[in-house]
C-alpha cells in the first residue's frame, strides 16, 4: 500500500481562492472610484460681457467648469502694457456669473481714445490650480 500525501482540503482551498478574489474586487474598486471622482471635474470660465468705454471697463465672467472658483483676477492690456486691473474674491460656484466692474484704466502715462484694441485677460483661482483666458475688446 502506498500512502497519500495531504494536502489542503478542496474546500479550504475554495474559500482561500473566494477571499482573494473579493479582496483583489475591493482594491480594483477603490483605485477606479477614486479616479473616476476626479476625472469628472473640469475648470473654466468664459467672458461673458466685454466693453471698454470712458476710460474704464465693465466685465463679466461665467464659471463654465464644475469646480468652485474662489477668485477671478482682471488685468487690461494696452499696446502691452497693462492699463487696468481688477478682482473678485470669494466663492464663484458654477454656472454662477459675477461683474468685476468698474475697472479703470488709469495706469501712468496712458490715455483712452474710443477706437484703441485692448486685451483683457482673466484668470481664476480654484482648488485645484488656476484656469485663464482672454478675449479683444475695441474701445468705444
Amino acid at each position: 500500500m502506498t500512502k497519500k500525501k495531504r494536502g489542503i482540503g478542496e474546500l479550504l482551498s475554495a474559500l482561500i481562492i473566494i477571499g482573494i478574489t473579493i479582496i483583489a474586487g475591493i482594491v480594483v474598486y477603490n483605485v477606479l472610484f477614486t479616479r473616476m471622482n476626479t476625472i469628472g471635474y473640469t475648470a473654466g470660465i468664459s467672458i461673458q460681457y466685454s466693453t471698454i468705454a470712458n476710460d474704464q471697463a465693465f466685465i463679466t465672467v461665467k464659471n463654465t467648469g464644475t469646480y468652485t472658483l474662489t477668485s477671478i483676477s482682471v488685468t487690461i492690456y494696452y499696446n502691452g502694457q497693462s492699463v487696468g486691473t481688477g478682482s473678485y474674491s470669494g466663492n464663484i460656484n458654477p454656472g454662477q456669473t459675477v461683474a468685476i466692474s468698474p475697472i479703470s484704466l488709469s495706469a501712468s502715462g496712458y490715455t483712452y481714445q474710443p477706437g484703441q484694441t485692448f486685451t483683457v485677460y482673466v484668470t481664476a483661482t480654484y482648488s485645484g490650480g488656476q484656469v485663464s483666458t482672454s478675449v479683444t475688446v475695441i474701445g468705444v
